[in-house]
């Protein structure tokens, strides 16, 4: 056997010229430096840009920050700080980091970043990144704008108001720098400017939408605009609490292109029609209403033993169906005589009508 002296790489250097090729870094050509510079988490770079001028100049090429997530900076690890005095810490790193990259002028094709919109700070820093770094090729944004919020967020909570009004200014720019925008994750407030600002995204394909509010005032002809607003929209998570009383708020669904439903997450609002041919995957989870200041009394409402069974649904308006949560769907289950135990199962878990509705379901 060789002896490691006389060993070569790939490129027909010795060990001892593949060590001396390591320690001179220096001297390759800034390009090489940048792909290296490339692989390196957004903490890393920012030490690597205290290590002399040339590596910080390099650390302000915009190429570098195509890829941009605030909630990867290392956050506060001191026990004894008041939490209060981290958030104050975790939000000036933030605010750093997205100054760096907007003096980069750099081009972001992805964009993750969480923070508290009623901070000055961040909201002053958010807007000037939104202005100033590149964002005509962004494709998948999640924004947390509401991420510090904590307790009752109702309607009557002054500052969940003021959090939503200032989104509202934010979330205008947002639309208007960022139009090819693909992928859009944040929490929404469901207002009618919001509604009308997200239509503009007309280049979304998949739309998740969280709760912001306790109770939101999400309505049939919000749902619609959007569904009939959003030409490529074909997945749509929905994360929606209705204050709806005793009952619950019916919907109907209709898009000729959608194909994933995700409402799990949802409260207070039931499936009455669906027109989805091309759906295949729906998600759903017990109709629980929500008692509340704010009562949406809309004549789709219905009492439990007016409710259509949700089997009965999805068979008429979503042929193309295949997975209902977990459970992947026989062939034959949109048949009356084609239901089986399993399915029941499925759809008793999930459904309100007066058939499946038991005593063991409790709000």
């Amino acid at each position: 056997m060789s002896g490691p002296a006389e060993m070569v790489n790939n490129e027909g250097c010795s060990a001892d010229d593949t060590a001396s090729c390591g320690s001179s870094f220096s001297e390759l050509p800034p390009e090489v430096k940048l792909c290296v510079f490339a692989l390196l988490s957004a903490t890393e770079r920012g030490v690597a840009a205290q290590v002399c001028r040339e590596w910080r100049a390099l650390m302000r090429v915009s190429s570098l920050w195509s890829d941009i997530d605030t909630t990867t900076l290392p956050a506060c690890t001191l026990a004894h700080q008041h939490t209060n005095t981290c958030r104050s810490s975790q939000n000036r790193r933030c605010c750093q980091f997205l100054e760096h990259v907007a003096n980069a002028r750099a081009v972001v094709r992805r964009l993750c970043i969480s923070g508290d919109i009623c901070s000055a700070d961040w909201r002053g820093t958010l807007q000037s990144f939104l202005i100033n770094v590149r964002l005509h090729e962004l494709c998948f944004a999640h924004i947390d704008w509401a991420a510090n919020n904590a307790g009752d967020l109702g309607e009557n909570n002054e500052r969940a108001r003021r959090a939503q009004r200032l989104f509202v200014g934010t979330f205008d720019t947002f639309t208007r720098v960022a139009p090819k925008v693909a992928t859009l994750i944040l929490p929404f407030d469901w207002s009618e400017r919001s509604v009308r600002m997200l239509l503009r995204l007309s280049h979304i394909h998949t739309l998740v939408l969280k709760k912001y509010f306790t109770y939101q005032c999400l309505t049939q002809s919000m749902l619609n605009q959007i569904l009939d607003g959003l030409p490529l929209l074909c997945r749509l998570h929905l994360e929606v609490w209705i204050a709806s009383g005793n009952g619950a708020v019916s919907f109907s669904v209709s898009s000729p292109r959608l194909e994933f439903l995700d409402l799990s997450q949802c409260r207070g609002l039931d499936l009455e029609r669906v027109d989805l041919p091309r759906l295949t995957v729906i998600k759903l989870s017990r109709l629980y209403p929500w008692h509340g200041s704010l009562i949406l009394r809309i004549p789709t409402s219905k009492p439990d033993h007016c409710r259509p069974c949700i089997r009965e649904v999805l068979a008429c308006g979503a042929p193309q169906l295949r997975l209902v949560n977990e459970h992947i769907l026989r062939p034959e289950w949109c048949d009356l005589s084609g239901v089986y135990d399993e399915l029941n199962l499925v759809i008793g878990a999930v459904c309100s009508c007066s058939c499946h509705r038991s005593d063991s379901w409790v709000s």
